[in-house]
């Protein structure tokens, strides 16, 4: 059962708690991997059941509260930002963004996970 409310959002050393970078496997003992095996288990982006359905709202209601509450705590605009993960680090792409948030966090907006 997920909780009512987060205190806080979730950061990426939570997501990666358990990685071991020594093990060609290593991703797949992190947390962020376990909530993956979940979601596809639960039916992906079609959930298997009204219930299942519901507890992902419910997460994302209480993820839309956390970082509404990181928000007005920050005092600055924030930009997020997303992508696949089939995006190579080493690729220009991966490059253009990273300079892209360097950028944008250097006028003020605050790009941090």
């Amino acid at each position: 059962m997920l909780p009512t409310m987060l205190q806080r959002l979730y950061t990426a050393s939570d997501l990666l708690d358990g990685f071991n970078p020594f093990d060609e496997l290593g991703f797949t003992l992190t947390r962020d991997f376990e909530v993956f095996r979940q979601f596809v288990s639960d039916g992906g982006p079609v959930p298997s059941s009204l219930e299942t359905r519901l507890e992902q709202a419910r997460h994302d209601a209480t993820i839309a509260d956390a970082l509404k509450r990181f928000l007005k705590d920050v005092g600055r605009p924030l930009v997020g930002f997303m992508g696949g993960h089939a995006a190579k680090r080493n690729s220009p792409a991966f490059a253009d963004i990273a300079k892209l948030a360097w950028s944008i966090a250097q006028d003020g907006y605050d790009t941090s996970s």
